[in-house]
């Protein structure tokens, strides 16, 4: 340690012990037969005596391990121990950045008790995440969480510090969060406010995609430029947010798939996806037929064509006197009266498979485009943007530019189902 004036009785005496080190160094005689070698983890308080040239005038400095030997090192001190089958190595060495190797044997060591707590025959996954959480609060660091996605649009938005569990919030950030490290009422409440904002941005357009699909051809409108401007001029711009209202409680949907797909996760694994998309569709549907029913319920006839395509306007305009003035419950009271609760799921199964299918296209070509911007950045705009390392400032860029295009070609291949389902859901055939 570096010398100090200091009245303590310990560091006078370890004041005393590296004076006479020094002393016994400069008074070896030369004899290359003999080396010798120290060693700290503190470098940054060694005195600059101990270096100077005839003593320790030679450091060789070991980093803390890469990912790969962090990995390994968890290997190696788990190996006596029983471990289910799938324990990733790989990602808690992930978890693990800055961590040597002793923290890496704390972890299986921790990983073990906790395991034993339980009564578990076998050390899972999750006690070894456990495990870092543990060991990383003993260092007394705090980090800054970034970027989830799951969910993509949500968490690039938030700072998920305001996630994490109170116990855990102040001393670990994951880089990879799990479902069982969020506070899921702080999770909730942000994912409803976003979800609406955003809604209500992007609304306009789906009011105008909507008329545009259910005209024949070009006996409307003739583009969206087109479109927007003759709403605008004759309906307002209210007229941009009719059935808006009924698609709110859609918002609600991203929690019910969370929530559902995290219970269900251990259960079915590859089929989940499509169950938790089951499970969604019951309130999209409903709410999406009505939101489409208002979107024609001033000129139906343009859009639906022949009269008993219109059943459920047939209706409403037969029993207008009845009814109540507000064309939401005019279309719900009309739905249940000429096709009972099914018509409330007319298309169901066409939306669930254009959920499926626009999900597994968006995410499959999402983290390939991802990949390739990455590539192409570093390898032909390195110098100009700097270097790969988390948390650089291109990095929402490449997330930018990847979503967009993957948006673009889920868009493009799933346009032809998205017609057939809102076809399927407006021509309602009449019988009555």
């Amino acid at each position: 340690t570096k010398r100090f004036d200091s009245e303590k009785a310990g560091d006078r005496e370890v004041q005393r012990t590296m004076l006479e080190l020094l002393n016994q160094l400069d008074g070896f005689q030369p004899n290359d037969d003999i080396k010798v070698i120290a060693a700290t983890n503190r470098v940054d308080v060694l005195d600059p005596a101990l270096l100077r040239s005839g003593r320790l005038d030679r450091k060789i400095e070991l980093p803390s391990p890469t990912e790969d030997a962090r990995a390994r090192i968890m290997q190696i001190h788990s190996r006596k121990m029983n471990v289910h089958k799938d324990v990733n190595f790989e990602e808690l060495a992930r978890c693990t950045d800055d961590f040597n190797g002793a923290q890496c044997k704390a972890v299986c060591v921790e990983a073990g008790m906790i395991a034993l707590r339980r009564d578990a025959v076998e050390v899972m996954h999750e006690d070894f995440m456990d495990a870092i959480l543990e060991v990383q609060a003993k260092k007394k660091a705090s980090f800054a969480v970034f970027h989830f996605i799951t969910f993509l649009c949500y968490f690039q938005l938030i700072d998920l510090k305001f996630f994490m569990n109170p116990t855990a919030r102040s001393n670990y950030a994951l880089e990879i969060i799990e479902w069982r490290h969020l506070d899921k009422y702080s999770l909730s409440t942000y994912i409803f406010t976003s979800s609406c904002a955003i809604r209500f941005l992007i609304y306009p357009f789906n009011f105008v995609k909507s008329r545009l699909q259910l005209q024949k051809q070009n006996t409307v409108y003739k583009g969206v430029r087109h479109a927007l401007v003759h709403i605008i001029r004759n309906e307002g711009l209210r007229g941009l947010y009719k059935g808006f209202l009924m698609t709110v409680p859609q918002n609600v949907a991203p929690l019910i798939y969370c929530n559902a797909y995290e219970k269900t996760r251990e259960l079915l694994k590859l089929h989940l996806g499509g169950t938790v998309s089951l499970l969604t569709q019951i309130i999209f549907v409903p709410t999406d037929i009505t939101s489409q029913y208002m979107i024609i319920y001033n000129n139906p006839s343009v859009f639906i064509g022949e009269a008993h395509h219109a059943a459920v306007l047939n209706y409403i305009h037969r029993n207008k006197a009845k009814l109540s003035s507000r064309p939401a419950f005019q279309i719900l009271r009309a739905l249940y009266h000429v096709d009972g609760y099914r018509g409330f799921f007319r298309g169901y199964i066409a939306s669930t498979a254009l959920g499926m299918s626009a999900g597994s296209i968006f995410w499959t070509i999402y983290y390939t485009c991802l990949e390739n911007i990455r590539w192409c950045r570093r390898k032909f705009l390195h110098s100009l943007l700097g270097y790969e390392k988390e948390g650089h400032p291109y990095f929402l860029l490449d997330q930018g530019a990847a979503a967009a295009t993957s948006s673009i070609v889920a868009t493009t291949l799933t346009n032809p189902l998205e017609i057939l389902r809102l076809r399927a859901q407006v021509l309602t055939f009449s019988n009555i």
